[in-house]
């Protein structure tokens, strides 16, 4: 009997301790309340049924989604999203006319970043939109105060031309060019407002964002050189011993990708981590290209793996490698998750496995 009572004892004590325990977590460690730490999480790329889609085949600005899940594209002025796993379409409901829009996968998930432009008498600004294909949401970003805002625009005129973003944390570079060919590149924290970046030049190229140190580096047309911003600075970026270079890509390890070019064509393609890219005592790797290409047949991942694509032979190369995938019928996009593709008007995702 004494024995049954302290077993009776242990197992009410063992009872309570752990409902105490679950009431602590529902309502204090699961709340809103919690302060999150974003952090980068790269989706495996979906595995490919082989389902040949319809496609329209004047559709325009056609991407893929990092895992190579959803389809975008352009078709009489509305964006049009396509699931290519399950052939399911749908169009983005959109308040104003397509070229008040700008639209951006995001680098590592299946969602879209979506601007606005809004004028309101003789001034301009921008919302900002997350698109979520999954379940077909278009919400407002919203600051600290739950609160949609509009961000002004540095001229009236200016339309958003390019959106790069921090996967790191919540931040995103804008370039915003007007008629007359001037660009400007903004940093828009959502919750602490835009503000214009210090770069050397309103002519720009190419920029991408390094996600460690959230600085960013870009080509100046007006100079022909490369910049990289540091805190106010801007640092000009060379290889020893070669000239005319162009910017072509930052991974998503920070791992700069930049040509040399002659007569228009890439013939090296030279490669530093971010971290060494100001320390020009560190000597760039040097990646040798069996032939010179030009800058539509080069493409750089975000994985860092390049390809050399031939749509003659249909074919895209991997230098490093020498390994070739084959896709079939007219190229239209690649990204880490494969080739997409157009035969007879129907949409295949070729995967590199």
């Amino acid at each position: 009997m004494k024995n049954f009572r302290i077993i009776f004892i242990c197992v009410v004590i063992s009872f309570v301790l752990q409902t105490i325990i679950l009431y602590y977590f529902s309502n204090y460690y699961f709340t809103n309340d919690t302060h999150v730490n974003y952090k980068q999480v790269d989706l495996q790329p979906v595995t490919s049924k082989k389902l040949e889609i319809p496609f329209e085949q004047n559709a325009e600005k056609i991407t893929l989604s990092p895992s190579g899940k959803y389809c975008s594209y352009y078709l009489d002025k509305k964006l049009n999203i396509i699931n290519l796993y399950d052939g399911s379409r749908r169009t983005l409901d959109l308040e104003k006319d397509i070229d008040n829009y700008y639209f951006k996968w995001h680098d590592s998930e299946d969602r879209m970043i979506i601007s606005e432009k809004i004028t309101i008498g003789n001034k301009s600004g921008i919302k900002i939109y997350n698109y979520n294909p999954k379940n077909n949401t278009k919400l407002e970003a919203l600051n600290y105060n739950n609160i949609s805002e509009i961000y002004s625009l540095p001229v009236s005129t200016a339309t958003i031309t390019d959106i790069k973003l921090n996967t790191m944390n919540t931040i995103m570079y804008l370039k915003a060019s007007n008629h007359k060919d001037t660009q400007y590149l903004e940093r828009l924290d959502i919750s602490e407002g835009i503000k214009k970046l210090p770069v050397k030049s309103t002519n720009i190229r190419e920029f991408f964002v390094l996600k460690q140190k959230d600085e960013l580096i870009y080509e100046n047309l007006i100079d022909k050189k490369l910049y990289v911003t540091d805190k106010s600075r801007n640092k000009e970026i060379y290889v020893s011993g070669y000239n005319n270079l162009k910017l072509l890509y930052v991974d998503k390890s920070d791992e700069v990708f930049i040509g040399q070019i002659q007569d228009n064509m890439i013939t090296k393609i030279f490669k530093k981590n971010f971290d060494e890219v100001l320390d020009n005592n560190k000597s760039w790797e040097i990646i040798n290209l069996s032939k010179s290409v030009s800058e539509n047949e080069l493409h750089i991942l975000n994985s860092g793996k390049i390809y050399v694509l031939d749509k003659l032979e249909h074919t895209a190369e991997n230098i490093e490698n020498g390994t070739k995938i084959s896709f079939r019928g007219d190229y239209l996009y690649i990204n880490d998750s494969g080739i997409l593709s157009s035969t007879n008007q129907k949409l295949t995702l070729t995967s590199y496995d």
